[in-house]
């Protein structure tokens, strides 16, 4: 739907109306405000990540699974880590290892969990 309004509004030349976050942030005060938004959600992102390690290392009966919760809590912890590392770095800086870090430990953490839950409800 916003392709669909966003590209007449192009082709148009028409102002747009509601900015992005992006152009919102950029000056001074809600920059500050975004990134301690930012900073105080995060912590309940990393205690997710202490509740979810605890709770599938009780299940993790031999070492091959102890192991891959804890690639699990390891992948998801960088994850976390980079997406508050875009967060904190600014639109004109840099920003492309970050990015790649986050797409890579997001798509290995949810294909490490699906492994690790196959295994521990196949058994």
């Amino acid at each position: 739907m916003s392709v669909i309004l966003t590209i007449p509004s192009i082709l148009l030349k028409v102002p747009n109306v509601f900015p992005t976050i992006s152009a919102v942030i950029n000056v001074s005060p809600e920059r500050y405000i975004w990134r301690i938004g930012v900073a105080l959600a995060s912590s309940p992102c990393m205690l997710e990540v202490l509740i979810y390690y605890s709770f599938f290392k009780r299940a993790a009966t031999n070492i091959i699974y102890r192991g891959l919760n804890f690639l699990v809590a390891l992948l998801l912890t960088m994850e976390n880590l980079s997406l508050i590392g875009l967060t904190f770095v600014s639109s004109t800086e840099n920003y492309s290892n970050a990015n790649l870090i986050s797409i890579d430990s997001f798509l290995s953490y949810k294909l490490a969990t699906m492994i690790f839950l196959n295994l521990i409800v196949g058994d």
